[in-house]
């Protein structure tokens, strides 16, 4: 059982945190089980939070139902894999902009859960999530940046000038620059406004590298709701943070850079790279070869797996986008 103490402790002494899942028995409906359990712990911490009698014991709270989702990830036969938060020693408890990757509902509620251990967090949310009954009451015990999403010029104004005024205060911001969960990694979908907020502050750009494929995306209106995958460790890894001053690009250029580099690390399909998930866990090689080739030959296409066409020759580019990022609902 992973205790708050105990959690905080680790990270706060070495910057890292392991542990290995435990199987879940019995092993019959694991994935509704995983969710029910999940949903207690919101039900728990919703509460709480609105018992709370002051602002620091209702962010306590909050933090508490973070760190009791990782237990959850343990219980149903997920490993833990928090590491190298050490090399933020200098920028954590102190005013920075973190930027993360989004594979998967479950980092929304991890990730605040590493960084809350270190100091005020806000993050940067849906405006609906902040009426749902229970989440709502732990999303405000960090003071989130709520957004509409209806208007991204006003979304992006309202980022920058509310970002900046938190961070004045001492706390830091945790965003998701691709602004919605994906099943790959698409660098040109990672956008500019996490470097934005940290020029215009004047504080370090903290990038995390994020491996939750542990939780699948669902399908629909179940989309929160896809199944577990215990094959898969939780990974969060903190790269170095980017000191301001820099140009923007380079800047921006080196959190993707760390983040690409630790998913193609961990097997987590990127845009441009030819593995996909199949089922569960990874596909082998040969399949993939083998699909490829099926798919080849139906369209007519005789050439042989592996051929780079003028467009797969083209140089992959970073755009710049905007539009602010926020979180799917959970």
């Amino acid at each position: 059982m992973i205790t708050l103490e105990n959690f905080r402790s680790s990270l706060l002494d070495s910057g890292a945190f392991s542990r290995d899942g435990r199987s879940p028995a019995p092993r019959c409906f694991v994935s509704l089980r995983y969710h029910c359990a999940f949903a207690r712990h919101i039900v728990r911490g919703g509460k709480a939070a609105r018992r709370a009698t002051s602002d620091e014991a209702a962010y306590r709270e909050a933090h508490q139902t973070s760190v009791d989702m990782f237990g959850n990830v343990l219980d149903f036969g997920g490993g833990v894999d928090v590491s190298h938060f050490d090399r933020a020693r200098g920028a954590l408890g102190k005013p920075a902009v973190y930027v993360a990757n989004h594979l998967s509902p479950l980092e929304t509620y991890l990730l605040p859960g590493v960084l809350f251990c270190f100091g005020n967090i806000s993050v940067v949310v849906k405006t609906a999530l902040l009426k749902l009954p229970y989440l709502s009451d732990i999303l405000r015990a960090s003071r989130p940046i709520a957004l509409e999403r209806q208007e991204p010029k006003k979304d992006l104004l309202q980022v920058l000038e509310q970002g900046a005024a938190l961070l004045r205060e001492g706390r830091g911001i945790l965003l998701f620059p691709e602004g919605t969960r994906r099943a790959e990694f698409d660098p040109r979908r990672f956008n500019t406004l996490g470097e934005k907020l940290s020029s215009r502050a004047g504080v370090p750009l903290v990038p995390l590298a994020v491996d939750t494929r542990f939780q699948a995306l669902g399908k629909g209106a179940f989309r929160d709701f896809g199944s577990i995958r215990p094959c898969f460790t939780v990974r969060i890894e903190c790269g170095e943070p980017v000191p301001p001053g820099l140009p923007a690009k380079e800047r921006h250029a080196q959190c993707v850079s760390f983040i690409k580099e630790r998913l193609l690390e961990w097997g987590v399909p990127t845009a441009d790279d030819a593995v996909r998930l199949e089922g569960g866990c990874p596909q082998p090689p040969h399949a993939r070869h083998t699909r490829h080739a099926n798919t080849s030959a139906a369209r007519g296409d005789t050439r042989p797996p592996g051929t780079i066409t003028r467009e797969q020759d083209a140089p992959a580019t970073i755009r710049e986008q905007d539009a602010p990022a926020t979180q799917d609902p959970p």
